[in-house]
């Protein structure tokens, strides 16, 4: 059987990243999340997929993760 794989891109996300994300996933998900909670992100297609610690991942759409972060940075929130 044949299988083809996608080559992985790893990069190490900086505190300045891990911080915007968890700010864009605290806002969406109406929670606090933590930049610590913050592990790895994916991107699959149309989608944004966060991995936090104790095996949790959140799925956000593209747009709507660009959409929180704009409005975010126009509050002067990021």
């Amino acid at each position: 059987m044949l299988t083809v794989t996608r080559p992985k891109t790893t990069e190490l996300l900086s505190c300045h990243d891990k911080a915007t994300i968890a700010a864009v996933l605290s806002w969406d998900l109406a929670g606090e999340i933590t930049p610590e909670e913050i592990e790895a992100i994916r991107l699959e297609g149309e989608w944004v997929i966060v991995r936090l610690n104790f095996r949790r991942a959140v799925p956000l759409h593209r747009d709507a993760f660009i959409n929180i972060l704009n409005q975010q940075r126009a509050c002067g929130q990021c």
